[in-house]
């Protein structure tokens, strides 16, 4: 059964217009139960009440029990093609990632702040539609970009991994310094 990200009051909940879209497709009617999610954690089970208009809404049956991920794993990646960025979103929030940190360098191959405010909103789609299908209760994060050498500096005391790493040495964790770029 697919999940339905919603927009939660109380023991009520309103389904935005595109989700309601989906929900006539499923040819999910008034009375009937089906699983929605909030996107920060938590998933119910909920009863249709409406589903006339441009907006479907119901109460909350009850909660279901998730699993969240012991660890928030933020993912900084550099720059890539479009279709390898997508890709990644996906299958990366299907594994688990909490939170994604665009990254650009000297070597960079795409621009990510050209045009950022539709890349994050494309993003936020390819996140949120990975959630949804393999039924996580967390839809990730998708930060501002960074440069290579801030992202080194605000991640320094998690796990860095990069190409080069014969010929570049990375500090001890907590002790970054320049890194050529």
């Amino acid at each position: 059964m697919p999940q339905y990200l919603a927009d939660i009051n109380g023991s009520n909940f309103i389904l935005s217009e595109e989700e309601t879209r989906h929900i006539k497709v499923a040819r999910i009617k008034a009375g009937e139960s089906f699983k929605i999610f909030d996107g920060k954690g938590k998933k119910y089970l909920a009863v249709l009440n409406d589903c006339a208009g441009r907006q479907a809404c119901g109460v909350i049956e009850n909660s279901l029990p998730c699993v969240l991920p012991k660890r928030q794993i933020a993912l900084c990646f550099c720059a890539i093609s479009r279709p390898a960025t997508e890709d990644l979103l996906d299958k990366c929030t299907q594994a688990g990632v909490f939170a994604f940190q665009p990254v650009f360098s000297a070597r960079s191959d795409a621009d990510l702040l050209k045009k950022w405010e539709t890349k994050q909103e494309r993003w936020h789609q390819i996140v949120t539609a990975a959630a949804k299908q393999c039924e996580t209760p967390l839809i990730p994060q998708i930060l501002a970009p960074l440069n290579f050498a801030d992202a080194v500096k605000q991640y320094s005391k998690g796990l860095i991994c990069y190409e080069d790493e014969h010929q570049t040495a990375i500090a001890p964790a907590g002790r970054p310094t320049a890194i050529p770029v």
